[in-house]
């Protein structure tokens, strides 16, 4: 039976209840119809996106990145897509396409990015681009499959195992099949659908905002849809209303010009590593608190609206904190996700003299470190950095942005170089009470027999800001890889039952979002 059939037949049961076809019912049919496509042709759409994972996508190769545009342009063609490249000097292409949807009064861009995280080959247990097909999850043991395994029965807990397999390759093939599977079924999307598939997300971002710019009139929208990101660490399904913002900065601590003896010097000669090991330990407290004067000054406090949907979440702090293997955590007291409500300073590495049989009796005369802060609404870049520059220079510091020379180091009793990197972005967060926004959280509340739950805030960072200060346009991130999907590291992957569900999860976004009625051909 064609899966024309099988909404035919859906819809003549909703009518004959009803009379009318109602967004419960809505959402039934698209689900359905995904589901009935997706039966029907598993192994093509698993063989499509082995394809897509074999293609290296790593930004910085102009090369690599054009073919893995040419991929997906010829497959959105397939679709009913009408696309373009959309170039920019000295930035990788992005990809745009647009599907129209006659009588429709919205219009709904669809965010994707193609490109992919460095790899490093000889961390991974396999080759990163060569897609791995396993019975399940490796650490558990899973044993490599062939693929001639998708000619049988195929089982929901089997994992592919490549780079970009759930970061963020797996929502473009999985929202093209979404697309056929209406289109199969004769089901029209509710609102015209433009899509945008970014290309140097994970360098990021850098030259975002002026694609957008460039480009404002043909990207015009009512609505942004973000696909992107893990499910929660229960496996829920989630609707995600902002992300928290990035950036990051290089600190150096200078001493002596060169290494001196421990025995000679100790207690004369400043120690760079004492030093920058006490600046990091004056900016934020053992609980995650962030000691800097101000620094929470600009944060958008959490509203009641937000706390409501954190207590609706089940809490899950205990498992999350097996699952990570610690004992205690930061920011005692609050939730999980009440945490992710607001700013964190973290270190993320320090480089200073050497431990083990590396160590030895000497002074050292730099020791550096990487900081990274994740901004919360309503804090800037401009702010966050001025906030902790005025507690370096507090603590005595000289800044500088470049090697001193003997002279400054002589002029100043402390001295310390720090370098903010160019790429990183604000915070932003779409209201629950948007219109657009109850309406979408409603859906996926029908889509995923409400499992789906509603994220204030997601703890990692998109180049959303860029979008809402550019173009004015409300957005929202739906997730759909499995959570322990190993994003940005070695042996990243994705579940193939998570992509089941996000074809239906997107089919049913498509034909509602936007209208209340699905439209029939």
């Amino acid at each position: 039976m064609t899966t024309k059939w099988i909404s035919f037949i859906i819809l003549a049961g909703v009518f004959a209840l009803g009379g009318t076809v109602n967004s419960q019912n809505n959402v039934i049919v698209a689900k359905e119809a995904a589901t009935a496509f997706r039966k029907a042709h598993e192994k093509e759409i698993l063989t499509e996106f082995l394809d897509l994972l074999s293609i290296p996508n790593h930004a910085s190769n102009n090369s690599d990145i054009r073919k893995n545009a040419d991929f997906i342009m010829a497959r959105m063609e397939k679709s009913g897509i009408s696309t373009k490249l959309l170039e920019l000097e000295g930035s990788p292409p992005a990809i745009y396409g647009e599907l129209l949807s006659p009588g429709a009064s919205k219009t709904i861009m669809v965010y994707v990015h193609y490109d992919g995280q460095r790899v490093d080959p000889s961390n991974w247990e396999t080759d990163p681009f060569v897609p791995t097909l396993r019975s399940g999850k490796m650490e558990d043991g899973a044993e490599t499959l062939s693929y001639r395994a998708l000619d049988g029965k195929i089982d929901e807990d089997w994992r592919i195992y490549g780079r970009s397999a759930s970061d963020d390759k797996a929502p473009i093939m999985t929202l093209l099949s979404a697309i056929d599977a209406l289109k199969e079924a004769n089901i029209s999307t509710a609102a015209n659908l433009k899509f945008f598939f970014e290309g140097e997300e994970e360098l990021g971002s850098p030259h975002l905002k002026e694609m957008l710019r460039a480009n404002k009139d043909l990207l015009k929208s009512d609505f942004w849809l973000f696909f992107d990101g893990p499910q929660d660490q229960r496996g829920n399904p989630r609707v995600v209303l902002g992300v928290r913002g990035s950036i990051s900065a290089q600190f150096k601590v200078y001493g002596p010009s060169s290494g001196l003896h421990s025995g000679h010097y100790g207690n004369f000669a400043p120690n760079p590593i004492s030093r920058i090991v006490n600046l990091l330990a004056s900016m934020r407290n053992d609980d995650g608190r962030i000691l800097i004067d101000g620094f929470y000054d600009d944060v958008e406090k959490p509203s009641e609206a937000m706390l409501d949907l954190i207590k609706a979440i089940p809490d899950a702090d205990m498992d999350i904190m097996n699952a990570i293997d610690v004992g205690g955590r930061e920011h005692n007291g609050m939730r999980y996700e009440e945490a992710l409500l607001w700013p964190a300073l973290n270190y993320q590495g320090l480089n200073a003299g050497g431990v083990g049989n590396k160590a030895r009796n000497v002074i050292e005369p730099m020791a550096q470190a990487s900081v990274g802060v994740r901004m919360v609404p309503g804090q800037t870049r401009e702010g966050v950095i001025k906030r902790i520059e005025d507690h370096v220079q507090g603590q005595g510091y000289f800044i500088i942005r470049d090697t001193p020379s003997a002279e400054v180091k002589e002029a100043h009793e402390k001295v310390i170089q720090i370098n903010w990197g160019l790429s990183g972005y604000e915070a932003m967060r779409t209201s629950p009470e948007h219109p657009m926004a109850q309406e979408l959280i409603s859906i996926m509340g029908k889509a995923t027999d409400g499992e789906a739950l509603t994220y204030p805030l997601l703890g990692g960072s998109l180049p959303l800001i860029h979008i809402k200060r550019e173009l004015g346009t409300p957005l929202i991130v739906i997730p759909i890889a499995n959570h322990d999907n190993s994003q940005h590291a070695p042996n990243e992957n994705i579940r193939i039952g998570h992509l089941w569900q996000a074809i239906e999860i997107y089919a049913s976004i498509f034909a509602n979002f936007g209208a209340n009625k699905i439209m029939i051909n």
